[in-house]
């Protein structure tokens, strides 16, 4: 073969290649920023959860295995069914969920007032399900730029999310952007979430330090209260109690200090349910178990 031959041979590979590359570069996928509302949420204690997925010597235990992928499912569950529920909508349509071991980051694109307040009910929801595995998570919410696909999650409102749950959550607790808890508030007063009880905003609080966050302990009792079912009272109110029992007795500190702040929150949460119109409520409720009610009231406060 002359060299000009093989000039021409290389000049078309070259040429092909070149064309190729045009191909891919046409069909990678762009990314742009967008305005979302992102919650970025830590399960607490979870290195303890996932060794005690080892025997001493080193061997699975399929159980407690089982156990970590029940808590996956748990949470997805119970962010699963706020999507569902605003799947007609633009808010809907394009929430987003993604979990890696200990994290787990949710967001969509905010629609209308009454979108987001159901949204955030949906994170309080959350807590409560993970409450009844013994699990407690601490995280925050917050708006601005970020890009969240299956294969992609990054911006700055995800960084400052992270920063809000590492540095300032400190306790069991889902703090709230004060723009976001601004944003939910012009919900209008009363209206029905997905769960079927009346969800008003009185279960996001202001805590101590300032910070806004999404309570789980009165507001749940309020919904049980207000649907009959003192049972499920009873059984949030007991697991509570022996969550933050064990969880006080820690010898980390740190770790104490979150358990001594909710114990601070059942104990409040308990002398408001101890007034006589409460317990008066409870017993005019048509079928009531007189017994559980009993029980209920001879929890004392930690």
């Amino acid at each position: 073969m002359g060299p000009f031959k093989r000039r021409v041979s290389k000049n078309k590979t070259l040429r092909k290649f070149e064309i190729l590359m045009t191909f891919a570069s046409m069909a990678k996928p762009r990314y742009n920023y967008h305005k979302r509302v992102v919650a970025y949420i830590d399960i607490l204690g979870f290195k303890h959860i996932v060794d005690s997925t080892l025997t001493a010597t080193g061997k699975p235990r399929t159980r407690t295995v089982n156990d970590v992928a029940g808590i996956y499912r748990i949470i997805r569950s119970s962010i699963m069914r706020h999507i569902r529920y605003v799947s007609a909508t633009p808010a809907g349509s394009d929430s987003r969920f993604t979990y890696f071991s200990d994290s787990i980051v949710v967001s969509f694109k905010p629609g209308k007032e009454w979108e987001l307040a159901d949204w955030l009910s949906s994170l309080r929801h959350m807590q409560m399900d993970l409450l009844q595995t013994d699990v407690i998570c601490r995280g925050a919410v917050t708006y601005g730029y970020l890009v969240h696909t299956k294969g992609m999650l990054f911006g700055p409102a995800l960084v400052r999310a992270y920063l809000l749950e590492s540095k300032e959550a400190k306790y069991p607790r889902i703090i709230v952007d004060p723009a976001i808890a601004e944003r939910a508030s012009l919900a209008p007063p009363t209206y029905m979430s997905h769960t079927g009880w009346p969800a008003d905003l009185d279960f996001i609080f202001r805590d101590d330090d300032g910070h806004y966050y999404i309570d789980y302990l009165l507001k749940t009792v309020d919904e049980c209260m207000e649907a009959g079912y003192e049972y499920e009272i009873f059984c949030h109110i007991t697991r509570l109690k022996q969550i933050i029992e064990d969880g006080i007795g820690e010898r980390d500190e740190t770790v104490r200090l979150k358990y001594q702040w909710m114990q601070i929150k059942f104990n409040s949460m308990l002398k408001r349910y101890r007034t006589m119109k409460y317990w008066s409520f409870l017993n005019s409720i048509d079928g009531a178990d007189p017994e559980i009610i009993g029980r209920m009231r001879r929890i004392q406060s930690l």
